[in-house]
């Protein structure tokens, strides 16, 4: 708990989150410490906002928001992203900003290439969404193996096995 406090009581949007009122009438010091996953996801979560509200800044046509999005990703390059879709997907807005503001506006094409170089000089640091957020998986019985979600094939109509790239899809796409 001493750890805790000392490494993460400094950070405010994480202290609020996990500093709630003892339920039941107990005590302060009876709290309980979140555990590694439960950060892992409050991080993955707040990691996950700053993406969308990036997305948010480069898909409207609005200089000023695109130029306020690429000045904050600047300046918080250090620390995000840190996963390798968020990065990825930044990668692919700021590869579509470069291409439209080649010609229109040079100011933010400097910008967007500026941040791109950055990244790119980043990227071997960046750590898949798997090794980052530790996700228990449940066993599951045979029934419900035997009654796995099946996707048509693009041939035929046919029926065939979801598979994992299927599956990582459909949640992108939720």
């Amino acid at each position: 708990k001493a750890l805790y406090e000392k490494e993460c009581g400094k950070i405010s949007w994480l202290r609020a989150h996990y500093t709630r009122r003892p339920q039941h009438g107990g005590r302060e010091a009876d709290r309980e410490v979140p555990g590694l996953r439960e950060l892992q996801t409050r991080v993955l979560q707040v990691a996950l906002q700053a993406h969308q509200a990036m997305v948010f800044c480069f898909d409207s046509k609005d200089y000023s928001q695109i130029r306020n999005g690429l000045t904050v990703l600047n300046k918080i390059l250090p620390e995000f992203p840190v996963v390798l879709n968020l990065a990825q997907a930044l990668e692919k807005r700021i590869l579509k900003v470069k291409e439209e503001e080649k010609t229109t506006r040079p100011d933010l094409y400097a910008l967007a290439m500026g941040y791109s170089a950055q990244l790119n000089s980043k990227r071997s640091t960046f750590i898949a969404e798997d090794k980052f957020h530790l996700v228990e998986k449940k066993e599951s019985n045979t029934a419900s193996r035997n009654s796995s979600p099946a996707r048509k094939d693009s041939k035929g109509g046919k029926r065939r096995e979801e598979t994992e790239s299927d599956k990582k899809r459909r949640r992108r796409r939720i």
